[in-house]
């Protein structure tokens, strides 16, 4: 797997300064960390299948691809014109994108974008997770900004100085910049990029940056970057009379249908093990392991809830009745909970390119309250384990 400094290094090669109208490549609405891994994870799908030569259209109309991006943004299949308009920019969008960036390359052929793979490598490192890709865009951002001047001062200024003068003075030489060196045409496009390109940097650097078109209170947080935030964050869960809302959210969290997840991050990362491991259980070896189990339930450990290396497959028998007893997914046998944690300890040793044996250590440390080192060796862990389990017995 590429590390990130091999990125940065491809980052640091490019020439990437505006200097005449271009269609508006290098950020766009659908610029954000789990469409982007999404998209990679598709295009390489699709290149293993098919040829390394393809439109943004053939991507879209490849076997599934619309139908798993509909069910990871919560984005419902229709005949509305609108829909399938806003469906286009899913895969039109970041297709340009990576080609700006130059880890596609697109030729036109017959008035049609055509897109070939030139670093596949990072497009693996982009869909391995959301983290990866959010890297990227950051990056990305930092490397285009220190590109072009007429962004650059206004920019260091309002990360510096963070007051509504400098966000103004900022905000308006980005959509200055737009309309100058791009062909967006609509007055109010420019301020729909602006926030998640201007939101990536202030979360890196851990300041404020622009909610509702306006500075924002405090430092930009991470789910204000996804382009689908968890259900809960944004609707109401009917709150009981006199409980708190952080009182219920573990028990509203539970009853929801794990096998879907709550947004697109946690969708993704379940579907990626559902097609990894192809309906055998990864305890027992079994056929028809049609579920994912978290081991370290999304109510209890909601921060764990879309990393991979927290899900294992299993058939609905073992999921049921032994992870959870009597179906109740708001509890977890914790002797078959360990079990579980050795067997997905065997699937990461398999392959270190599609898990993360240090997001296995980090999960055990945050759903164990332990202080494993990130160096702890694959041994060791299955140590810790196996003793967990006699404490049980």
């Amino acid at each position: 797997m590429i590390s990130k400094q091999e990125i940065d290094q491809h980052l640091s090669n490019l020439d990437i300064k505006l200097v005449e109208k271009k269609p508006l490549t290098f950020t766009n609405q659908k610029i954000k960390a789990d469409v982007i891994e999404v998209i990679a994870e598709l295009i390489i799908r699709y290149i293993e299948d098919n040829d390394n030569y393809f439109s943004a259209p053939e991507l879209r109309e490849n076997t599934g691809n619309n139908e798993i991006i509909s069910r990871t943004f919560s984005k419902p299949l229709t005949d509305d014109p609108l829909a399938a308009r806003e469906m286009d920019k899913f895969f039109s969008q970041p297709c340009s994108y990576l080609a700006f960036y130059k880890i596609l390359e697109l030729k036109k052929n017959n008035n049609r974008n055509y897109y070939t793979v030139l670093r596949k490598d990072i497009l693996e490192y982009l869909s391995k997770n959301t983290l990866n890709s959010l890297n990227f865009i950051i990056s990305a951002n930092k490397k285009f900004v220190n590109s072009n001047l007429e962004l650059k001062e206004p920019f260091n200024k309002f990360f510096t100085i963070q007051d509504r003068e400098t966000f103004t003075k900022a905000k308006g030489a980005f959509i200055k910049f737009v309309k100058k060196y791009t062909d967006i045409i609509q007055e109010f496009e420019p301020k729909r990029v602006f926030t998640p390109f201007f939101n990536s940097l202030a979360y890196d650097l851990r300041k404020k940056g622009t909610l509702r078109g306006r500075l924002s209170p405090r430092a930009i947080v991470y789910s204000e970057l996804k382009y689908n935030r968890p259900n809960f964050y944004d609707e109401s869960i009917d709150l009981p009379v006199g409980v708190t809302r952080q009182e219920y959210l573990p028990t509203y969290i539970a009853s929801l249908n794990e096998q879907e997840g709550l947004d697109a991050e946690e969708r993704s990362a379940i579907r990626k093990v559902k097609r990894y491991h192809n309906q055998i259980s990864e305890y027992s070896r079994l056929e028809n392991a049609v579920e994912t189990h978290h081991m370290f339930t999304r109510s209890s450990f909601e921060s764990l809830r879309s990393y991979k290396e927290n899900l294992i497959n299993i058939t609905p028998d073992e999921h049921r009745i032994k992870a959870h007893p009597n179906s109740n997914f708001g509890i977890v046998d914790e002797k078959f909970q360990i079990e579980l944690l050795l067997a997905k300890l065997k699937s990461i040793l398999t392959d270190q390119n599609f898990y993360d044996l240090k997001l296995f250590i980090f999960i055990l440390n945050t759903g164990f309250n332990e202080q494993l080192d990130d160096n702890t060796s694959a041994d060791e862990i299955k140590d810790f384990l196996t003793k967990r389990l006699k404490n049980l017995n």
